[in-house]
């Protein structure tokens, strides 16, 4: 930095008084405090809020049933898609059946024709009874089937670790492990009320619970899948071994 250059000012009172003039070089370094780290400067992001109708019910249980789905994915569990590749079969069989039926239909040129598209007609409807049947008595208020797990993977140590998972979540995975036994869970959520049933099935063990939604949202109609995870592992852990 170049010396300061005194300078004689005269004053009111006829004394003269000396200034310094101090000039600065544009390509100084600033100086950062240490006070402020590296991590303070650029903070994370905050994670995103899932805002739900908390009027409607429908909304409330898809968002519950998605979060269990996830829930026990990050503890391991694999589902099984066999029940949704079985109504994806139906769902292909009936729109082919009602493409051809439409093709059939549409160049009714002779008796036989007429008659083909008759029977399209009985199988896509016969087609749909029995997708319904099976959605009913089959399916029901199933939201996952999982495969059988014998051990929790490693990945579920590293996320209680890091915060992801508490050891509660463990504690009740682990009570839940079967070489053998498929873990099934299904929930549901009557109209005007505000018990969201969980109920669970480890092989032909099954028990439930009934948790309160209100516990899991605020006014605002925000999701707290802390709370949520926090009861669930409370009504998932498995009677039979506790």
């Amino acid at each position: 930095m170049p010396a300061s250059k005194p300078a004689t000012q005269v004053g009111a009172s006829g004394a003269s008084v000396e200034r310094h003039e101090e000039k600065i070089s544009s390509d100084a370094p600033v100086v950062v405090p240490d006070s402020v780290s590296a991590e303070q400067a650029v903070a994370p992001p905050a994670p995103a809020l899932q805002y739900v109708n908390i009027t409607d019910p429908l909304e409330i249980k898809n968002a519950l049933d998605s979060e269990i789905l996830a829930f026990f994915a990050s503890l391991g569990f694999q589902t099984n898609q066999i029940f949704s590749n079985i109504r994806l079969g139906f769902s292909a069989a009936a729109v082919v059946v009602a493409l051809v039926a439409y093709l059939v239909f549409s160049d009714l040129k002779s008796t036989a024709h007429v008659a083909a598209s008759w029977v399209l007609i009985v199988a896509y409807f016969a087609l749909q009874g029995l997708m319904t049947v099976f959605l009913m008595y089959c399916v029901g208020n199933e939201v996952i089937r999982c495969f059988p797990l014998p051990t929790l993977p490693p990945s579920v140590a590293a996320a209680v670790a890091d915060g992801d998972l508490t050891p509660g979540a463990v504690v009740m995975a682990t009570s839940l492990l079967s070489a053998t036994q498929r873990l099934r869970i299904g929930t549901s959520l009557p109209h005007y009320e505000t018990g969201y049933k969980v109920d669970f099935a480890l092989g032909e063990h099954t028990w439930s619970q009934t948790l309160e939604i209100t516990e899991f949202f605020d006014t605002r109609g925000v999701f707290l899948p802390h709370r949520f995870h926090a009861a669930l592992e409370k009504a998932a852990l498995n009677p039979k071994r506790n």
